[in-house]
């Protein structure tokens, strides 16, 4: 049985987005068609988004370069 139906099995909602994610990324490195292509990385960074929700969220100390890096980068986005 493979990883996305044993999380659907047991009801495991950041499992299901991850065993997702998986799947499409092997697709997206098998697909030759530019439209497939399109459409799966699209769906891919909806479910990396949702991976990225059930995920705990950092403080600043634990985050590390890449945190303080999207911090300041907001900082300059937002004004």
């Amino acid at each position: 049985m493979g990883k996305l139906q044993d999380a659907c099995r047991r009801g495991d909602s950041a499992a299901i987005y991850r065993a997702l994610r998986n799947d499409m990324a092997r697709m997206l490195e098998q697909t030759e068609s530019g439209r497939d292509y399109a459409a799966i990385a699209k769906s891919l960074i909806a479910v990396q988004e949702k991976v990225d929700e059930t995920r705990p969220k950092r403080s600043k100390a634990q985050g590390g370069a890449l945190a303080s890096a999207q911090s300041r980068h907001l900082k300059v986005v937002d004004g």
